[in-house]
């Protein structure tokens, strides 16, 4: 391999691994919004939990509006078990599963600020090999 194919497959994994880093940043913000969320959920679980029957709360309906409704249960919370699946559970096995996805999330958040660290090792080594391939094609 001459040494401009070297520089230039150099260049294309350079390019690649901040494409990457790019993609990979953006995946760890989703997943921190989501464990937000969660958290936000939880504690709106908590509140719900210290209502009585009968007690007024504002439903959110999406996109700023609410509706007032009366509490009818404070023990039964439906919960999304994914792929369109629901399910009853009381306070404390809701807040038990939205525990365990929060979990879920920080683990993959940490996976992929590893890569993302292992990426920015990559990229450190590649910046000086670059910079020394294109003073050697500059002298030549």
């Amino acid at each position: 391999m001459s040494q401009k194919q070297e520089m230039q497959r150099k260049m294309q994994e350079y390019q690649a691994l901040q494409q990457q880093q790019q993609e990979l940043q953006q995946y760890v913000e989703e997943l921190e919004q989501n464990v937000e969320e969660l958290k936000a959920t939880k504690n709106a679980v908590d509140e719900i939990e210290k209502k009585e029957k009968g007690d007024e709360i504002l439903v959110p309906l999406g996109s700023g509006a609410y509706i007032k409704a009366e509490l009818e249960k404070t023990d039964e919370l439906i919960v999304n078990l994914g792929s369109h699946a629901y399910s009853s559970k009381n306070p404390d096995k809701a807040k038990e599963l939205l525990e365990k996805r929060r979990k879920k999330l920080e683990n993959a958040r940490k996976e992929v600020n590893e890569t993302i660290q292992e990426n920015q090792n990559k990229l450190q080594k590649l910046v000086p090999e670059l910079q020394k391939m294109r003073q050697n094609n500059q002298g030549q």
